[in-house]
């Protein structure tokens, strides 16, 4: 579930002629209480002068099936989403509270992070290198050739494990030339957020928003707000 904040500097705006300025963190609760099953909050939007997500948010998201929450920012509670193993990719973690200083304006709609369009239905997957999206039209044939790939490499790691040179290894497989040849055609069906566009940590496991199932993996408690790795999986908007 795509969610578009903004910067405020009050947590309750005076002489506005925007209501939802008088209110605070804006639609955050109801887009909170928004999520389906297995779905994943992608928060942008607002500068990183707060977390976007915590403790609570997760207890919430967790009790109505959420798979998890990307975040173009920060994550505050750290040690608590940890612990209930949430899945939660983000730059780090900071204590910041979001009240006086970040509203959610809306939620289901398209957004953009770097470089990235999410919409709402498109999937997304995340590991410790960072999170993709794939959109939803392009699904099936990014997941079958993903799997092609990671068939193909399998192959190869047995022989380098066999002693096989690189070069032999690659010139009978050719994944990496497969991978080359794909990539100078501009046929990419997924999107990635890569280190250039945000910097991700995860805080949990996987998540996916089309309902497979998750599987949990543990990640590194040390955080602070430079950190870019970290450790995850993820699955749609």
């Amino acid at each position: 579930m795509p969610v578009l904040s903004v910067d405020v500097f009050e947590e309750k705006a005076t002489g506005t002629a925007n209501k939802l300025m008088q209110k605070p963190f804006g639609l955050m609760l109801e887009a909170l209480d928004d999520l389906q099953r297995n779905e994943v909050y992608v928060n942008t939007g607002s500068s990183p002068r707060n977390a976007l997500w915590g403790e609570l948010m997760s207890i919430r998201a967790r009790k109505l099936g959420t798979s998890g929450a990307v975040l173009n920012g920060y994550v505050r509670d750290t040690k608590a989403v940890l612990n209930m193993n949430f899945p939660a990719f983000c730059w780090g973690s900071y204590a910041q509270d979001s009240a006086p200083r970040h509203k959610v304006v809306d939620f289901r709609i398209p957004i953009e992070i770097g470089s990235a369009r999410v919409r709402p239905g498109d999937f997304l997957f995340g590991d410790v290198d960072g999170v993709c999206v794939i959109p939803v039209e392009a699904a099936t044939e990014a997941f079958t050739k993903a799997l092609e790939k990671a068939r193909g490499e399998k192959l190869v790691r047995k022989a380098l494990e066999e002693g096989i040179s690189a070069v032999d290894a690659f010139e009978k497989h050719g994944i990496m030339q497969k991978g080359t040849k794909d990539r100078n055609n501009n046929h990419d069906p997924h999107r990635s957020f890569r280190q250039g566009d945000s910097p991700y940590r995860s805080h949990g496991s996987n998540c996916r928003t089309h309902g497979e199932k998750i599987e949990r993996r543990g990640c590194d408690a040390n955080s602070d707000r430079s950190q870019t790795s970290g450790t995850g999986e993820a699955d749609a908007a």
